[in-house]
C-alpha cells in the first residue's frame, strides 16, 4: 500500500491514500461508477470513498474567477465534512477529473456511537485526515492573504522548478490551468508571464515546456526565505 500523501503543488494540495483503512468496509458501501465531469451535491445524506480515479474540489463564486482547492486521488474520503468547504458566497463542488469508482456510505454513521465502537480505527483515521485537510486549507488562506497575484504565480513556478530539480521542465498545465489553480483571471496570469519574460526570468511557457532562465530572480519575487540546509521531507506534507 502506498504511503499517505498530502503534497502542495502551488496553492493546490493533492491527497492520496489518506483513508486507505476504509477499504476494509467497502462491502458495506454502495458502489458507483461515474464518468468524467460528474458532480456531487453537498447536501447529500452520504459521503464517499474514492477507490479509483481523481476528483477535484473547486469553488464557484457568483462574481469572480473559479479556483481549484484540492485534488483527491485514490484511497481518500470526500464529502465527509461538508462545512469545511460550504459557503454562501463561495459555493464549492466536487467534480470527477476522470472516470471514477466510488463507494458511498450513510452520513448517519458519523454520528452513530455504535459505528464508532465497532470501527474505532476508522474513526481515528477520519479525524486524522480531516486535520490534514484543515491544515491544507489554512495554508491556502494564509498564502493568498499575504501574496500579490505576481508572487502567487512566481511561487507556483518556483515550486514546480524545485520539485523537478531543474530549470527546464514539463509543467503538465496550460496558462489557463495555471489561472484556475491560482484563482486568477487568465489575462492577469498572461500579463505576469509577459513581465517575467521581459525581465529575463522566464523563457517559454507551454503545456509541455517551461524555461526558467533566472531561478534566483524568480525566488526573490516569491519572497521565499533562504535556508542553510533543506528540510527533511515529511511523509504527509512536501
Amino acid at each position: 500500500m502506498e504511503n499517505h500523501l498530502c503534497i502542495q503543488e502551488g496553492p493546490v494540495f493533492r491527497i492520496r491514500e489518506l483513508n486507505s483503512p476504509w477499504r476494509s468496509i467497502l462491502h458495506l458501501g454502495q458502489r458507483q461508477v461515474v464518468k468524467k465531469s460528474w458532480q456531487w451535491a453537498n447536501a447529500a445524506d452520504t459521503f464517499s470513498f474514492l477507490h479509483r480515479g481523481q476528483v477535484r474540489l473547486r469553488n464557484r463564486p457568483e462574481h469572480g474567477k473559479e479556483q481549484i482547492l484540492l485534488r483527491i486521488e485514490q484511497g481518500c474520503l470526500f464529502r465527509e465534512v461538508p462545512f469545511l468547504h460550504v459557503s454562501l458566497l463561495y459555493p464549492a463542488l466536487f467534480e470527477a477529473v476522470e472516470p471514477c469508482e466510488v463507494y458511498d456510505f450513510p452520513r448517519a454513521w458519523l454520528q452513530d456511537p455504535k459505528f464508532a465502537h465497532d470501527y474505532p480505527d476508522l474513526v481515528c483515521n477520519l479525524i486524522s485526515s480531516v486535520g490534514i485537510k484543515a491544515g491544507a486549507f489554512y495554508c491556502q488562506l494564509t498564502e493568498r492573504a499575504e501574496q500579490s497575484p505576481k508572487a502567487l504565480v512566481c511561487r507556483y513556478l518556483h515550486r514546480m522548478m524545485r520539485d523537478r530539480a531543474q530549470p527546464c521542465f514539463n509543467p503538465g498545465i496550460s496558462q489557463s490551468d495555471l489561472a484556475s489553480h491560482l484563482g486568477l483571471h487568465r489575462s492577469t496570469v498572461c500579463r505576469i508571464l509577459k513581465e517575467l519574460r521581459e525581465s529575463g526570468i522566464l523563457g517559454r511557457f507551454t503545456p509541455c515546456k517551461v524555461e526558467i532562465l533566472n531561478p534566483e530572480a524568480l525566488g526573490a519575487l516569491c519572497d521565499i526565505p533562504r535556508v542553510s540546509a533543506p528540510r527533511p521531507a515529511s511523509p504527509l506534507f512536501k
